[in-house]
């Protein structure tokens, strides 16, 4: 017998509650906190400290989207290098371990 929808709905709602959470604590949540409070810090505060028009505003936008692309894409490759080098030493290592001559 199929559950009723209500018992259907309430475990929707609990996994996306979930998903939602560990978002939330996550590096990428916590980075796009940060991005959303600095994006408002400019916005709103921008005109007070000499960004008086709206398209430097949105300059500074960009190119601070642009910086943190740049390192998170950095960051990506660096990561996937160290990965492929690790992969190589622990294979060379298996290696080394299994030659007859070693025993």
């Amino acid at each position: 017998m199929i559950g009723s929808p209500q018992s259907f709905f309430s475990k929707l709602f609990a996994r996306m509650l979930n998903g939602v959470r560990n978002f939330i604590v996550s590096r990428g949540g916590i980075i796009f906190a940060v991005l959303c409070v600095v994006f408002l810090l400019i916005w709103f505060v921008g005109p007070n400290v000499g960004l008086k028009s709206v398209k430097a505003r949105v300059w500074v936008l960009a190119i601070l989207t642009l910086l943190l692309a740049l390192v998170l894409l950095i960051k990506w490759w660096l990561d996937r290098r160290r990965g492929k080098q690790l992969q190589q030493d622990m294979e060379e290592a298996a290696f080394l371990g299994t030659r007859p001559d070693r025993e």
